[in-house]
């Protein structure tokens, strides 16, 4: 069974990633789609004729980033991404659809989402863990049994400090896309 895939392009940086997976798999075998999702439509022609033509342009400019590999291009019409997506994937009979994102920096990564993955641990152990002090020691000191959620929960972070010490010294520095796999320059104006 051959592997049908359609890429997702809307001609951004984030969507390169996504062409760069699609060329590979071309070279694997696939058969490529290359698609673009339009928001909506215009009511008055020239304008939808003007938004028609800047669509078909992006999509070359997307195929000029997959080379020789041949990819047939599709034009979605769907208020949501997603939907068009999926519409297009029934369509075409695809086994994959290929969508390009942003993943920040490690650091950028870590300052956005470390501070409320420790609450949410401190919070979560430290009820967990007093509830079950209390169940196992009956009239217990309610004192003594924040003390032992609590220690259970500086435990739990310390743990997870020590993994992002690991995952940081280890991805800190890694290049995210080999230099072979980066595309060359693609003027603008053709």
């Amino acid at each position: 069974m051959s592997l049908n895939a359609i890429v997702s392009y809307d001609d951004t940086t984030n969507d390169h990633d996504a062409l760069m997976l699609g060329r590979l798999l071309a070279d694997a075998g696939a058969n490529l789609t290359l698609a673009y999702v339009r928001h909506s439509t215009q009511s008055e022609r020239s304008l939808e004729e003007l938004e028609e033509h800047e669509a078909e342009a992006l999509l070359e400019r997307g195929a000029r980033w997959l080379g020789e590999i041949e990819s047939e291009r599709r034009i979605v019409v769907s208020p949501s991404t997603g939907k068009g997506l999926e519409w297009l994937a029934e369509q075409e009979e695809a086994n994959l659809v290929i969508f390009g994102s942003h993943m920040p920096h490690l650091t950028a990564w870590l300052a956005q989402f470390t501070l409320p993955t420790i609450v949410a641990v401190v919070a979560t152990v430290s009820v967990t863990r007093t509830k079950d002090f209390f169940a196992a020691n009956g009239q217990a000191d309610p004192l003594l049994g924040l003390t032992h959620g609590f220690q259970a929960a500086f435990l739990a972070c310390s743990l997870i400090a020590a993994a992002g010490v690991v995952a940081a010294l280890t991805l800190l520095g890694r290049p995210r896309v080999a230099a072979e796999l980066q595309p060359a320059a693609v003027p603008a104006g053709d």
